[in-house]
């Protein structure tokens, strides 16, 4: 019998694929995400939230980079080193400075066009 359940995964690289959907917890020391996640993010090095990706949850990082159109609602600690066993992500840990970096990609897509659109 299939049983539904919200997946713990850990690894030391993670992918979320643009047609896949992770609803749970995920421990990595980097994520990638092209997709769906919807829970808590413990990320020890870096998350990348790529164009057609989309973060809902909390959100734990050392590092983060979105490109442009991608989606986080999320609850995020950015600078904050992956958890420990045990240690929970909290509202009432020490709050960080974020810092969202646009990766080179996303800004040619913003940059100002001259006149005529070119």
């Amino acid at each position: 019998m299939f049983r539904r359940r919200k997946p713990q995964v850990a690894g030391d690289g993670l992918v979320v694929g643009s047609e896949d959907a992770v609803r749970g917890t995920l421990a990595a020391r980097t994520v990638t995400v092209a997709g769906h996640v919807d829970g808590t993010l413990d990320v020890a090095g870096a998350l990348f939230v790529l164009e057609s990706g989309r973060v809902s949850g909390m959100v734990r990082a050392t590092r983060f980079v979105a490109e442009a159109g991608a989606v986080v609602r999320a609850t995020c600690r950015i600078g904050v080193p992956a958890a420990s066993e045990g240690d929970a992500l909290t509202a009432d840990a020490p709050a960080r400075k974020a810092v969202l970096k646009l990766t080179p990609r996303a800004m040619q897509r913003v940059a100002p066009q001259g006149p005529g659109g070119a």
